[in-house]
């Protein structure tokens, strides 16, 4: 189990202003995070492959138009974690895993765009 705060575990047990952050590590070397609008990341521990996600994006740029694209290219990773806002400009957050990017799809003219990966590592 991740470490967190004793303020942490206060906030989840009540309501809370759920956080989510999705970082992309590009080939090229470039990490930026990116503006979610949906997703899930599921775990199932009798699956060789525990944990996989699906990022829901609408930034049409991300979807791959040639093979060099950098989401097209074996490498990309997203990172993943989800927390808490407590609403001052803190947060607080536990990381869910990274994920090698399997598929990256969607329409390029309207979005969104949906990124689906396998978890190769966690914390």
């Amino acid at each position: 189990m991740y470490p967190v705060s004793d303020r942490f575990l206060d906030a989840i047990s009540e309501s809370y202003s759920p956080v989510t952050e999705v970082v992309l590590f590009r080939t090229d070397g470039r990490v930026e995070m990116l503006p979610l609008t949906g997703g899930s990341v599921s775990v199932d521990r009798g699956n060789a492959t525990r944990r996989t996600c699906s990022v829901t994006l609408a930034d049409t740029s991300l979807i791959p138009r040639t093979a060099a694209d950098n989401l097209s290219v074996y490498g990309a990773q997203l990172r993943i974690s989800r927390g808490v806002d407590y609403g001052n400009g803190e947060r607080e957050l536990v990381p869910l895993g990274v994920f090698r990017i399997d598929e990256v799809s969607g329409d390029v003219d309207e979005g969104p765009v949906t990124i689906q990966g396998k978890a190769s590592r966690w914390w």
